[in-house]
């Protein structure tokens, strides 16, 4: 099979013609059909995030992906051949720039049937980023909720869910998602010109970091839990994460000054990093079958054409997940 491959950090990826993997008793084979490509695949090329997860080079890049399986282990009852199903892969086990994967049953789920192939490619990650960031800060229905860079792939899915979930919901992005963001349920949504430190909430997530992350501080209720994907990770990330008490150590450190700003305003502060779960997936999917949203799809490339892809990403200058079609 083909497969983009890391071989250096900070360097393009090859494709290869590898094997196609072997599964064991509790994976699947699931035959790609679109790959997304994300942030995270840039952060992980750059070497960025070897602090929290360190790869081993070579490696195959590439962390969502949608598929049907095409074999299953003997210990898998929950899916048959021909499933169309898609994953966020797990952190230690990526791979969906290939044309095969092999994946263990737990980790993925069957995807809503009205989502086209692409469009179910856009789901995983950001839907379980938010369901796990919920979680996290134990939000329920009823709250108030900020979603900042709610016009990004992970704000608009966001959206969806936490109107399904009954938050109430306020948000700040793009212009010209406005429209489209009030739709979804949105009390009020703030463009770039727009004072959103006005507003009192109980909980954010925060998709933006940078002064951002200090800014959103200020409108939260006493007592309000801020949640960052951009931010500094900090010790309790580093616990949760399971990471080496030195490296535990430097991430108290490193998110010193953000918990010190949530204190100040009576607050907490979490860093998180969203990882694989077939069970939450699951429960994704049947509330996108009810709500029946649609995900926007952006460029597609081919495998041979990745590197264009994850520039373009870079770039971040057209709307839209950006997809990889075998």
């Amino acid at each position: 099979m083909k497969a983009a491959v890391l071989n250096n950090f900070k360097s393009d990826l090859e494709i290869k013609e590898i094997d196609i993997p072997k599964i064991t008793d509790d994976e699947v084979l699931v035959k790609i059909s679109y790959a997304a490509v994300n942030p995270l695949d840039n952060l992980i090329k750059d070497g960025t995030i070897n602090l929290i997860s360190p790869y081993k080079l070579p490696q195959i890049l590439g962390n969502e992906m949608v598929g049907f399986i095409t074999s299953i282990g003997k210990n898998v009852k929950d899916f048959k051949v021909g499933d169309r199903v898609f994953a966020r892969l797990s952190i230690d086990k990526i791979g969906a720039f290939a044309e095969f994967i092999s994946i263990n049953h737990t980790h993925i789920a069957k995807v809503p049937t009205y989502l086209s192939d692409a469009e179910a490619a856009c789901i995983p990650l950001a839907a379980l980023t938010f369901l796990q960031a919920i979680k996290l800060i134990n939000a329920k229905s009823g709250n108030s909720i900020f979603i900042s860079g709610a016009s990004g792939s992970f704000g608009m899915i966001a959206l969806a869910l936490a109107k399904q979930m009954g938050f109430k919901i306020y948000a700040n992005g793009n212009e010209n998602f406005k429209q489209m963001a009030l739709e979804l349920g949105v009390c009020e949504y703030f463009t770039k010109n727009d004072d959103y430190t006005k507003i009192k909430v109980d909980f954010v997530i925060d998709s933006i970091g940078g002064d951002e992350t200090f800014k959103q501080f200020k409108i939260l209720n006493k007592g309000g839990k801020l949640v960052s994907l951009k931010a500094m990770p900090d010790m309790k990330f580093a616990k949760s994460f399971n990471l080496s008490k030195l490296k535990q150590i430097l991430f108290y450190f490193a998110g010193l000054k953000l918990n010190n700003a949530a204190k100040k305003v009576g607050c907490e502060y979490y860093f998180m990093f969203v990882n694989k779960n077939g069970e939450e997936l699951k429960q994704i999917s049947s509330m996108l079958e009810k709500i029946k949203y649609h995900p926007s799809v952006g460029e597609i490339f081919i495998l041979d054409d990745i590197n264009k892809a994850l520039k373009s990403l870079k770039n971040n200058n057209k709307k839209g997940k950006v997809l990889i079609k075998f």
